[in-house]
């Protein structure tokens, strides 16, 4: 297994003139036997290129030849076998040790800790276009590829890989326990639309300023047909809400669930002001309650904070638009009390003031004392982050989606329409994620 045998064609055609006349040389295709080498052996610009596209697993070797016939190795030439006879979503090859990339750096692993040696499997991962970022997918000189070691059950390098490049397949090629799941959820997902096809927008009412740019929702409704509404059930159990809410990503509303928080016996706005009055927070100031809204980037032009570069625009499907927000402030709680109180009782009009997402171990982290996060599905999460909203009522947020799953849990609704919410971020463990 560690020969090659290659057709390698030669396209000669030489001429020769002699005594008049033309002597035609073909050079044919030859065969070259070269012992102990590899085909498909990547070169690190090459593992570039197709990281923009693929997920690479590679075994390592020395100037890509095999001296000796390990049993990881024939474990890998079983998974390159397979990779290649079935669309597995990877590509597997080989890599030399002593290989650079174009940087002039060596291959280094993703844990500082561990070493590459020959023998290893590398995994580079696909690299993916960053959230916050315009460009389609970063620009790398290098990649820091994933290591394992010892390599000799064929079983324990498919999870490996399955877990390092979000693939579902099994030792046969096909798909996975986890993988028939997968299809499973993305086959029975809910979408509004199935169910009503009333959007928000044939509801609300809107006022607009003189020039038509801006509109924000009064808060009075047409007469049209229902909305759609969330179920709102009793806490269910943790397989009726994975098979019937989580999996189809289907909104839901849990009554009680709170109920044996502290905070729904504690919080008022006297308690919040007295208790962390002197806390430094972040918030938001904004006429008719709308934080976020589209604009035309020529308008943030002369500001110098709409630059794009034409890379980018070609990347954008509204290239001449931007999401503007409110600027953050910075003050004391106290002081976004006086904002939320003046603004609820009408002592201060046309402004809105929000309190979002405002992380509590940060800024008010005594808060936590009040809360308790174990309240759902022991084991099929991790808390990722706390945050806290709290706003005069106005408020209006865009459809969106979360990086997480999120429970937005509501603490209190006050008789001045002041809301607070506490939003609990959490993540799958990574063996639960599915990529869709």
């Amino acid at each position: 297994m560690g020969h090659s045998l290659e057709m390698i064609p030669l396209y000669c055609y030489k001429k020769h003139k002699l005594i008049n006349s033309l002597l035609v040389l073909i050079c044919m295709s030859i065969l070259i036997w070269d012992v102990g080498a590899l085909s498909g052996c990547f070169k690190l610009d090459f593992v570039l290129r197709r990281a923009r596209s693929s997920c690479i697993v590679a075994y390592v070797t020395e100037g890509c030849r095999v001296a000796e016939q390990s049993d990881g190795y024939a474990t890998f030439l079983n998974l390159r076998e397979l990779s290649l006879n079935n669309n597995l979503g990877i590509l597997a090859g080989f890599i030399d040790l002593n290989e650079k990339w174009p940087d002039g750096t060596t291959l280094t692993p993703e844990n500082a800790s561990e070493t590459i040696g020959i023998g290893d499997v590398l995994l580079f991962e696909e690299v993916k276009r960053v959230y916050e970022e315009i460009d389609p997918i970063p620009s790398h000189k290098s990649l820091l590829p994933l290591v394992k070691k010892n390599v000799t059950r064929f079983e324990e390098l498919i999870d490996f890989v399955n877990r390092g490049c979000n693939t579902y397949f099994s030792v046969s090629g096909s798909l996975s326990l986890q993988g028939l799941h997968r299809e499973e959820i993305l086959r029975t997902k809910f979408y509004v639309k199935n169910i009503s096809n009333v959007q928000s927008k044939d509801v609300f009412l809107r006022t607009c300023d003189e020039d038509q740019q801006f509109c924000y929702s009064d808060g009075e409704r047409r007469e049209v047909p229902k909305l759609p509404e969330c179920d709102k059930i009793n806490l269910p159990t943790k397989e009726v809400f994975i098979h019937e809410y989580l999996k189809k990503s289907r909104p839901v509303i849990f009554r009680n669930a709170l109920k044996d928080w502290p905070a729904f016996t504690k919080w008022s706005n006297k308690y919040l002001r007295e208790k962390y009055g002197g806390k430094r927070v972040k918030f938001q100031l904004t006429p008719h309650g709308e934080f976020e809204r589209i604009e035309q980037r020529k308008d943030w032009d002369s500001r110098g904070q709409s630059q794009l570069l034409q890379s980018q625009a070609d990347q954008m499907p509204f290239p001449d638009l931007v999401l503007a927000r409110p600027a953050v402030n910075f003050g004391n709680f106290s002081l976004f009390m006086d904002f939320l109180e003046g603004v609820s009782n009408k002592s201060i009009l046309d402004l809105s003031v929000y309190l979002e997402y405002a992380s509590i171990p940060e800024f008010l982290p005594e808060l936590q004392e009040d809360l308790r996060d174990d309240f759902l599905f022991d084991g099929l999460f991790v808390k990722d982050q706390i945050n806290i909203w709290l706003s005069d009522g106005r408020t209006v947020g865009k459809m969106h989606f979360d990086a997480s799953e999120n429970f937005l849990c509501q603490v209190l609704s006050f008789v001045q329409n002041q809301w607070l919410f506490i939003e609990i971020f959490f993540t799958y463990e990574k063996s639960h994620a599915y990529k869709s």
